[in-house]
């Protein structure tokens, strides 16, 4: 499995090739949006577009996700390494998720395997992870609320649910 995770992580880095080519349409788009929120709130410590900021206000998770990249963002510097970075920790989790929900629905390593790795080769997951947009923060939400459900933790399962609407 740990293979499997390094392939993924290898394949996700993979498109820095292309970062030079990486520059969002706008402040309209979600890939603008927290491309250019998180540089905002790295280099100003907050959103200073109003227009971004009224964006962001609609969804509690979409800030945070634009906080995380900002915060990426002083480590990394503006770069698209800065939002690549924790879209792939955030699939790593969601994976590490589905390997417990099916391990805890079916207790077979196999099958929870084989789901983990769909997950994660999966072209669909790969594009969400590299195109900079807070999709894969619901992903992983949605996964962690799931387990959550199995494991008969309902209070964590609600805040989970309410984080990613």
């Amino acid at each position: 499995m740990i293979l499997v995770m390094v392939l993924a992580v290898m394949v996700r880095l993979s498109f820095l090739i292309f970062s030079d080519y990486y520059l969002p349409l706008g402040t309209t788009i979600d890939t603008g949006i927290h491309r250019f929120a998180g540089e905002e709130i790295a280099t100003f410590g907050q959103i200073v577009d109003p227009v971004m900021g009224r964006y962001e206000a609609f969804s509690p998770f979409l800030t945070s996700y634009s906080l995380i990249v900002g915060m990426s963002m002083k480590i990394f510097g503006v770069t698209y390494l800065a939002i690549l970075i924790p879209n792939i920790i955030f699939d790593l989790i969601a994976a590490t998720a589905i390997y417990s929900i099916l391990y805890k629905w079916k207790a077979n390593k196999t099958i929870s395997r084989l789901g983990a790795t769909l997950w994660l080769l999966n072209p669909l997951a790969i594009l969400f992870c590299t195109e900079g947009t807070a999709l894969t923060v619901v992903n992983m939400f949605i996964a962690l609320s799931l387990l959550n459900i199995l494991l008969n933790f309902i209070v964590i399962t609600v805040l989970w649910f309410f984080a990613t609407i």
